[in-house]
């Protein structure tokens, strides 16, 4: 098949990094400036504010501790090229329940491939739950190594 009968819609890039991760961190280190900025003179408060802005700058640290090295090298083998690829139909999809484990896995040509949806992880998982690209019967190339689904094409 050629290339002009797919779609890339998904490929491991700046874009797929998990900033989403970030967010939370971010949001308590504003809190706790807010409460240093407008303490009230209030001694905890101040105190508080602190402790939300060092616990959470030093969560930033070990998140991307480990997200940073993770992401390296999955892209750093997508761009050398260090990709198995499997082209075919996908079958066996078990999608993310409603409720519960947001595992999601399915199979093309026999290589099964599984993920958590819900992961902060560079490589493809499916995102929106529900509304992702992949679903029993879609024809795709997927480029992977290892864990890692590093680009999903779909046959248009």
């Amino acid at each position: 098949m050629s290339q002009a009968h797919y779609e890339t819609v998904f490929h491991i890039g700046v874009l797929s990094f998990p900033w989403f991760s970030m967010l939370p961190p971010c949001l308590m280190i504003a809190v706790g400036c807010i409460l240093i900025r407008f303490n009230g003179g209030q001694q905890l408060r101040l105190a508080v504010g602190y402790i939300f802005v060092i616990f959470c700058s030093f969560m930033i640290v070990l998140v991307n501790l480990v997200l940073i090295p993770k992401f390296y090298e999955a892209r750093h083998a997508y761009l050398s090229g260090d990709s198995s690829i499997v082209e075919g139909t996908v079958e066996d999809f078990h999608p993310m329940p409603a409720l519960g484990v947001a595992d999601e896995s399915f199979s093309v040509n026999g290589r099964k491939f599984s993920y958590n949806v819900l992961e902060p992880t560079p490589c493809f998982h499916n995102l929106p739950p529900h509304r992702g690209p992949i679903h029993s019967g879609t024809q795709v190339r997927i480029y992977f190594k290892d864990w890692c689904i590093q680009q999903v094409d779909v046959r248009r």
